[in-house]
């Protein structure tokens, strides 16, 4: 998973209704000092489930099958889900860690409020008491509703587009408060006609003739939703927003289109005459931006696009549109049809899931992802040890160690490159599992029995913490406990400060195991963790340096070379069949392929680092070179249903299937050797063809 210096902010919805005025003070509690240290690993006898393998097949002809195809035959899919894999057991091990936590909270009589448990066991006491919410019926919308029933002028749909901001909802006007791409020191407000605004997220979804049916079924989706909310004359109101929703995505450019690096900084006071149409003072009076802040803009020609659509399409457009988006992104806390609707839509009809996942379940993934900081601390000190993390620190400074070398003798490079490349890669900071110390937090008022209310309150927060923020210095190395949670099961990286992080989600079996042997750890968080540290050097990555700041280090002779060795690797993937017919898109994927092999390497030198020297022990007949190569094909162990493998095959998806990954492994001269793999099997490559970037 790469997230960009956007990705940090964007997923960030906030409100500008009022907050409580009581401070609330994060007082940290004690870390777990009762866990005593583990003496064995969770998983058998070394952190492999040697169980889980078809031992018929031979490792040169299949790979995944042979590290994981006992376990595939006997996996069952749930009908609420489309796959299961390594990564859904992991998260539903810490659903069941974060369910006791939050009914515990959800019991506890007498709590603090504005304490995190306060918090926390209000929202999921609320959530999932589905007959309060059918009691109140269509009662609660009617403030939101009547917020855009009030947009009658230009000014009124320039208020709402910037008060959106501090609304739980997406609009096509997207602002972010982010770091300066050009003096990382610094946050700055952006503004960008965004897909955030289409409800189907991509442009092509509106504008390629072969998603008619799918549009067609849109259509008829918001009609029911503006029928459920006490509209009438919904089919006309639907087709009015399915117009304007494709003409903002007309408005869009293709992702391959944009210039990554653009750079234009403009006052706000400047906007009324550079992107006429929208009444800019208003927007930006309403999103609490002051007057005359400088804004970035990264594509000036589509936003100019997007203004004149605010101009002219008609306001009962918009308002149609406005209603749609808000009981789109609220549908989860309104009665219980809207759900059905809203899953019968996006999830039963494209054949991912059959039923809905249980109200209990649900609730816990909205806390998840909406109360990020007072559930990562509250995790943190209910379920992870010292211990776990310290050892994580460790394998991750191994990993940059094997990085650096590699970057030293790298042949490809120029001097002035891995000069660059070696420079930014010191300055890299871990972020693993959790702070060192838990800071003071924004309060934030959670009414038991007020579902939507809660949703805009907790927007609120977010909106002022965002704004909080505009033009004051960045804490260079401070955690976005907003965002990261630490319950996570995923690792990312922050180009801008530069960091690696790792939740501690992932940091338990089977892709991290304190207690295990170094091979396993090493073969599978380790290349997930190699896998995000090279992301800070791809074509995205390299476009910041070692301070955070958009500066473009690599020199082109060698941004020639690695654009070369990313189609060798494009090439490669695009031979692979999924399903009879349905092909891996190379170029789709190059992004993530390449650090998926980058990873792979890097990984395996730190292993063979952390040896110092010496041979690994032989355990159950596997040597230290097999049980990593098992090890990282462990992490793709997975089962998806055929919907679930050619939608995220064809559906522009950057990630190649989890099935196709282990075949990385042919391009690792290791490998061959420690499976003496045979030019007569399948996935043999001529050493010539096996590639490597880092």
């Amino acid at each position: 998973m790469q997230i960009n210096s956007k990705g940090l902010v964007t997923l960030l919805i906030y409100s500008a209704l009022a907050l409580v005025s009581v401070a609330c003070i994060s007082t940290p509690e004690p870390l777990l000092s009762t866990d005593k240290a583990q003496t064995s690993p969770t998983i058998d006898s070394w952190g492999f489930d040697t169980t889980a393998m078809d031992r018929r097949v031979k490792p040169g002809d299949d790979f995944d099958r042979y590290a994981n195809g006992a376990w595939q035959d006997r996996a069952t899919i749930a009908d609420d889900r489309s796959s299961v894999s390594m990564f859904t057991q992991v998260n539903e091990s810490v659903q069941n860690q974060l369910q006791t936590l939050l009914e515990e909270s959800a019991d506890a009589p007498d709590l603090v409020p504005g304490s995190n448990r306060q918090i926390l066991g209000d929202w999921y006491a609320t959530y999932i008491d589905e007959p309060a919410i059918e009691a109140a019926g269509l009662k609660p919308l009617q403030p939101a509703l009547a917020r855009i029933a009030a947009i009658h002028t230009r000014s009124d749909l320039a208020r709402y587009l910037g008060a959106s901001f501090g609304f739980p909802v997406n609009t096509p006007l997207t602002l972010n408060i982010q770091p300066d791409p050009k003096d990382s020191s610094r946050n700055i407000a952006e503004v960008i006609l965004s897909a955030d605004g289409l409800s189907l997220d991509d442009r092509d979804a509106y504008l390629d003739t072969q998603h008619k049916p799918r549009l067609q079924h849109y259509q008829a989706h918001v009609e029911r939703m503006l029928t459920l909310a006490g509209f009438t004359d919904t089919k006309r109101r639907a087709a009015r927003v399915l117009t304007l929703e494709t003409r903002l995505a007309a408005a869009l450019l293709p992702r391959n289109k944009i210039d990554w690096t653009a750079y234009h900084r403009i006052p706000s006071g400047e906007f009324r005459q550079r992107f006429p149409g929208v009444d800019w003072n208003t927007y930006f009076a309403a999103a609490g931006i002051p007057d005359q802040s400088n804004i970035f803009i990264q594509t000036p020609e589509q936003l100019v696009t997007g203004a004149k659509l605010v101009a002219k399409e008609p306001l009962e457009t918009w308002r149609d549109y406005l209603v749609y988006q808000y009981l789109k992104a609220t549908a989860e806390v309104l009665p219980r049809a809207f759900r059905e609707e809203h899953f019968d839509f996006y999830t039963r009809s494209l054949g991912l899931q059959a039923t809905m996942q249980p109200r209990q379940t649900l609730a816990i993934e909205s806390v998840k992802e909406r109360l990020v900081r007072f559930l990562g601390e509250a995790y943190v000190q209910r379920f992870v040890s010292l211990e776990t993390r310290n050892t994580a620190i460790a394998m991750v400074d191994e990993i940059k160690r094997a990085f650096d070398d590699r970057l030293t003798h790298l042949s490809w490079l120029s001097e002035q490159t891995r000069s660059e490349a070696r420079k930014k890669l010191a300055a890299i900071r871990g972020q693993i599992g959790y702070p060192d110390q838990w800071p003071e937090t924004t309060p934030l008022q959670i009414i038991r029995g007020d579902a939507l209310g809660n949703f805009e309150r907790r927007a609120a927060r977010r909106a002022k913490i965002n704004l909080a923020k505009l033009d004051q210095p960045i804490e260079r190395f401070a955690w976005d406990l907003e965002f990261a949670g630490s319950y996570f099961v995923a690792a990312t990286i922050d180009p801008t400060k530069p960091t690696i992080i790792v939740m501690a989600g992932i940091l338990q079996p089977p892709f991290f195991d304190a207690a295990a042997d170094p091979a396993a750890n090493f073969g599978g968080l380790g290349v997930i963790i190699a896998h995000e540290l090279t992301h800070q050097f791809d074509k995205n990555g390299s476009t910041y340096d070692a301070d955070g700041n958009s500066r473009d280090w690599f020199a082109p002779e060698d941004a020639a070379k690695f654009k070369a060795k990313g189609e060798q690797l494009a090439a490669q993937m695009s031979s692979y069949e999924v399903l009879p017919g349905v092909f891996v898109d190379g170029q789709n994927t190059i992004t993530e392929t390449m650090a998926d092999l980058g990873g792979l390497h890097i990984a395996y030198e730190a292993y063979r680092s952390s040896l110092k020297g010496k041979e690994a022990p032989i355990i159950d007949g596997y040597t230290g070179d097999q049980r990593f190569f098992l090890a990282f094909a462990q992490n793709w162990r997975a089962k998806l249903r055929d919907e679930r493998l050619k939608r995220d095959t064809q559906g522009g998806d950057s990630h190649p299937v989890f099935p196709i990954r282990p075949r990385m492994v042919r391009n690792m001269d290791a490998w061959y050797q420690a499976f003496d793999v045979k030019p007569v099997d399948k996935l043999y490559l001529k050493p010539g063809d096996r590639l490597s970037v880092w």
